[in-house]
């Protein structure tokens, strides 16, 4: 059954991300994350990002900006902070 949706709300998500080989004591490749979408404007719209820090996901609330399709969702996640992974010597 067609009809209109909206998007507005909480939306949970995943997220994979390649692991080099330098950094073997690392075992997640994935982390879960949760976007709430506040404000929808044409096909653009705008909200937070939070991530799962237990699964290495960056800390903090970051805001996120995108725009969608009848289809897909894209969007681009601003943190407040920098993340990366330190290698031990």
């Amino acid at each position: 059954m067609e009809g209109e949706i909206t998007i507005l709300g909480e939306w949970k998500g995943t997220y994979y991300y390649n692991i080099p080989e330098e950094f073997p004591d690392i075992k997640v490749n994935h982390v879960e994350f949760v976007i709430k979408i506040n404000t929808v404007r044409g096909s653009e719209f705008n909200g937070t990002v939070v991530d799962n820090t237990k699964m290495g996901g960056t800390p903090g609330v970051g805001k996120i900006k995108g725009w969608y399709t009848d289809t897909h969702l894209y969007f681009e996640k601003l943190m407040p902070v920098y993340g990366y992974i330190k290698k031990k010597w």
